[in-house]
């Protein structure tokens, strides 16, 4: 495996008894960072696939969910 390209400033590797690398520290500003990044494109992701559904009236919504 090869090392890994850092994308935080202070992260910090732990490998095991075999030498591959199994945990990667980040400080908790960085971790959020990155868990906002992730969230964010997951966003993205159901928003494109969200466009391609079908698309219903306001009246049509409303019936479907019973509360018309």
């Amino acid at each position: 495996m090869d090392t890994p390209k850092p994308i935080t400033r202070h992260e910090q590797f732990i490998a095991g008894k075999n030498g591959k690398i199994e945990y990667v520290v980040v400080p908790a500003k960085e971790y959020e960072i990155l868990a906002e990044i992730v969230e964010d494109y997951g966003l993205g992701l159901a928003m494109k696939k969200a466009l391609k559904d079908k698309m219903y009236s306001k009246k049509d919504a409303l019936k479907f969910l019973g509360d018309a």
